[in-house]
């Protein structure tokens, strides 16, 4: 029974990493079944957050390694002067990429968008894995890279552009982040409010509210309540094509 139970265990930790954005990377893909089993135990999977709830406040020590199982969920800093900005959504699969190097406090809170659940690694257990397998550390280490280059981009590119392109890039990469999870690229949804978004991307959201519309005007997007529905996906990408060569030759000159 103790054997039955255990493959009915590696079996729900298979269903569960299928689904995940970040699979083949996921370091129970790379380990053999005795050590998934050990990283299956390690783990709490799938555990629920209500829309609203935070996972980890400002001030609040680090105590676990989160990957998004479903829904999604917002961070943000308190500036010195008390205003919110919103740094980063994170999406199924996605690694919220904390500093969990050390256990010091961190100064983002994290808060759930919608009902959804995350896997949570201890960070201690954690540690302790990746010195007995190192495959565990790297592939985090190469995940956490290819974020931080993402948001690089994505800061070097806002950075430079008109509200207009603000809005058409963020709608761009929410296109291809949801065909990355093996969804729609032209039909799905924006979880996070109007305000998140114009906050997200420096805007004011009348000035949100005000592009959304012109784009529906335009016929290059439906909006039906939180679904947006690209119509005309090169006239969107038309709007940032001069704005992301720069930042593409901008993060190139950074890289060297």
């Amino acid at each position: 029974m103790q054997h039955s139970n255990k493959i009915t265990r590696l079996k729900a930790l298979d269903s569960i990493c299928n689904r995940c954005k970040v699979r083949n990377l996921c370091s129970a893909n790379i380990l053999s079944t005795s050590e998934r089993k050990k990283f299956s135990d390690i783990t709490i999977h799938d555990e629920r957050w209500d829309r609203g709830q935070h996972l980890l406040f400002p001030g609040d020590r680090l105590r676990f390694i989160y990957i998004v199982h479903s829904g999604s969920f917002k961070a943000y800093i308190t500036t010195v002067n008390g205003d919110t900005q919103i740094t980063g959504f994170y999406f199924q699969g996605d690694v919220i990429d904390l500093n969990f190097s050390n256990h010091e406090k961190q100064n983002y809170g994290v808060v759930a968008l919608e009902t959804a659940s995350v896997c949570k690694i201890p960070l201690v257990e954690f540690q302790e894995m990746a010195k007995q397998y190192p495959a565990i550390s790297n592939t985090f280490i190469k995940l956490m890279s290819r974020e931080i280059i993402l948001k690089q981009k994505m800061i070097l590119a806002t950075g430079k552009m008109k509200a207009e392109q603000r809005v058409a890039n963020f709608l761009v990469h929410m296109s291809t982040e949801n065909q990355s999870r093996g969804y729609s690229p032209v039909i799905f949804k924006l979880s996070m409010l109007r305000s998140d978004i114009a906050n997200y991307l420096g805007l004011a959201i009348e000035t949100v509210s005000r592009i959304f519309k012109a784009f529906q005007n335009k016929d290059i997007i439906s909006v039906e309540q939180h679904q947006i529905s690209i119509n005309d996906f090169e006239a969107l990408k038309s709007f940032i094509q001069d704005d992301t060569k720069t930042a593409i030759k901008a993060t190139t000159i950074a890289q060297k």
